[in-house]
């Protein structure tokens, strides 16, 4: 299954009877996805993660400040997470309407899922 849903991603569009649906930034998807399994982050976890203060490298470990329980929490980072996120961090992330504008952004992911196009 988790290679099915990583072709999907990979690919930019999943199919569907209607009409196929084309995957906005495929590689923040598979970073995210990747993280999910590995670390069972939630999502607002994840895309709430600031690059500085929140993610360590070198302690292979993201520090959550917020959690669903109001608790801050250490995650341990799996190699395969470390490898996708050194690959996605050095990537140019290119702002859209779904994303922040601010160039001093910080976030991992930086666009808005409040915001729909």
């Amino acid at each position: 299954e988790e290679e099915k849903i990583l072709e999907v991603i990979k690919g930019g569009i999943l199919k569907r009877k209607q009409r196929p649906l084309e995957i906005e930034h495929p590689e923040a998807y598979r970073l995210m996805f990747m993280m999910a399994i590995n670390t069972a982050m939630r999502l607002r976890e994840m895309y709430t993660l600031e690059i500085d203060g929140q993610v360590n490298l070198k302690k292979k470990t993201f520090f959550l400040e917020k959690t669903k329980n109001g608790s801050k929490r250490q995650v341990p980072m799996a190699k395969n997470v470390i490898a996708e996120l050194e690959i996605y961090l050095k990537k140019p992330r290119n702002c859209t309407k779904r994303q922040i504008s601010s160039p001093g952004a910080t976030s991992i992911f930086s666009w808005r899922p409040d915001v729909r196009i």
